[in-house]
C-alpha cells in the first residue's frame, strides 16, 4: 500500500540528497565509487523510487563532505520510515511493540477521534481492550504479552483522556460485540461516564444518518500534525499540511452529521436495554 504521503516524502529525501551529489560536484557514477552504494540505487534513490537506509546516508554526506547535514537528513529519513509501518514488524516482540511512548500523547493539546465500528481506545474498558489486542495478537501469531499490552492501552487513554478530545463514533460501534454480553455493557456504560467528561466532545452518527461522505478505517489526529489510520496491515502516518487539513475537514463533516448530549446517550441506552 502507498499513499500520497509517504511517496511525497521519499521523492523529498530523493530530490535533498540528489542536490546534495550535485553541491559536492559528483556524479552518481562516482558517489557510487566513493560511498560503496550501487550506482541504480543511488538513481532509484534520488528519484523516489527506493528509500535509503540510515547507512547509506551516512555513506551519501560522507562522500559528498556533507556530514553536517546528517542529523537533519536522517530524521527526515525517519519520518519516511513512519510514513507506513507494518504491524509484523512492530509486533516481532509482542504486542507492546505496535504502541508509543506515554510521553509522546502527552505532548499533544487536543485530539480529534474518529471510528466507525470500533469503540475509540480513549474509552475503552480493560475487558473490551483486551478482546482487541487478543484477536490482533492470535491473528499475527504474535509473543505473548498480552497483559502489558492491555495495561500500556489502559496508561494511553489516560493520557488522551487528559487533554481535549473530540471523538466521531457510528452508532454500529455500539451495536458490534467483541466480548461477552456484561463486558460490552460494562464498556457502553464508560462510553456513557466519558460523555460527562468537560474535557470530552463526543458525537455518534446514527445508523440511519445521511452520511457526507465514506470513511471505512479510523483516524485519530494529534493536533493539527498529524493523522493516524490503521489498516489491517499497516499504521499510516499522514504528515503533509494539505492532507492532515482534508481530515479535519472529514471530521467536521462527520460531526455535523451526530448526535450529542442527550440525544446520544439515548442510543447508547437503548443498545444496552437490547442486550438484554
Amino acid at each position: 500500500m502507498t499513499t500520497s504521503s509517504t511517496d511525497d516524502a521519499r521523492r523529498s529525501l530523493g530530490i535533498r540528497l540528489r542536490d546534495v551529489r550535485k553541491d559536492a560536484g559528483l556524479t552518481g557514477k562516482q558517489l557510487a565509487e566513493l560511498s560503496g552504494i550501487n550506482n541504480s540505487r543511488i538513481s532509484r534513490i534520488e528519484h523516489g523510487g527506493a528509500t535509503p537506509t540510515e547507512e547509506n546516508v551516512t555513506a551519501w554526506l560522507t562522500a559528498c563532505g556533507a556530514q553536517a547535514q546528517h542529523g537533519e537528513i536522517i530524521a527526515t529519513l525517519r519520518a519516511v520510515e513512519e510514513a507506513y509501518s507494518e504491524w509484523r514488524t512492530r509486533i516481532r516482540s509482542g504486542m507492546r511493540g505496535a504502541y508509543r511512548p506515554i510521553a509522546i500523547y502527552q505532548d499533544v493539546q487536543a485530539f480529534r477521534i474518529h471510528e466507525p465500528t470500533l469503540i475509540p481506545g480513549a474509552f475503552q474498558t480493560p475487558a473490551y481492550a483486551r478482546a482487541i489486542v487478543s484477536f490482533w495478537q492470535d491473528f499475527y501469531a504474535a509473543p505473548d504479552d498480552l497483559d502489558e499490552a492491555v495495561a500500556h492501552r489502559m496508561r494511553r487513554a489516560e493520557a488522551i483522556l487528559g487533554r481535549r478530545v473530540a471523538a466521531v463514533v457510528g452508532e454500529a460501534a455500539l451495536r458490534l460485540r467483541y466480548t461477552s454480553e456484561d463486558a460490552h455493557e460494562e464498556q457502553l456504560l464508560r462510553l456513557v461516564e466519558s460523555m460527562r467528561r468537560p474535557n470530552v466532545s463526543l458525537g455518534l452518527v446514527p445508523l440511519g444518518a445521511r452520511l457526507p461522505g465514506i470513511l471505512s478505517a479510523g483516524f485519530i489526529m494529534y493536533d493539527d500534525r498529524v493523522v493516524y489510520l490503521e489498516t489491517p496491515t499497516a499504521e499510516v502516518a499522514v504528515r503533509r499540511p494539505s492532507e492532515v487539513a482534508q481530515y479535519a475537514r472529514l471530521f467536521g463533516l462527520f460531526q455535523a452529521q451526530s448526535l450529542y448530549g442527550r440525544d446520544a446517550r439515548r442510543l447508547v441506552l437503548n443498545a444496552i436495554g437490547d442486550l438484554t
